[in-house]
């Protein structure tokens, strides 16, 4: 079996609103969450992953201070 990491691909994404789905958190890829009012684009993220982007977030939010 591939680790999930394995076979990575890279995308650019013009980010909406984000919110958790209902879904349960899965114990291997995560939470998923939705993106955009027709939930079009569907993303699993998992909390160690979510840590690393919380920084990198919090950054773009504060803007050119």
């Amino acid at each position: 079996m591939t680790a999930l990491t394995e076979g990575t691909v890279g995308v650019s994404i013009t980010a909406g609103h984000i919110a958790a789905t209902d879904q349960p958190m899965h114990p291997v890829i995560g939470q998923q969450v939705s993106m955009g009012t027709d939930a079009a684009f569907m993303l699993h993220i998992t909390p160690e992953v979510a840590k690393q982007w919380i920084s990198v977030l919090e950054t773009i939010a504060e803007g050119n201070k």
